[in-house]
């Protein structure tokens, strides 16, 4: 899940695995799938308009669990 630091969702976010070339845009409860993407460590780029840009390092299997994405507004 995508959301801001209150945990608001982020409809729209873009979610990127730059060493893969995949990703997704949250829908509107900040959920994205990515599909297609090995077992393995990977960093992955969530970005929207009006919030900085956050790189997260995360590891993708079978056991692993998505963490929640936060952003941070440009305002604050």
């Amino acid at each position: 899940m995508v959301s801001d630091v209150d945990g608001a969702p982020l409809p729209g976010a873009n979610i990127y695995v730059p060493i893969v070339g995949s990703g997704a845009a949250a829908d509107m409860e900040g959920n994205y799938i990515i599909l297609n993407i090995p077992v393995g460590d990977y960093e992955v780029v969530v970005q929207m308009m009006g919030y900085q840009k956050r790189k997260n390092y995360l590891t993708h299997g079978k056991l692993a669990n998505a963490p929640i994405l936060s952003l941070i507004h440009i305002s604050e």
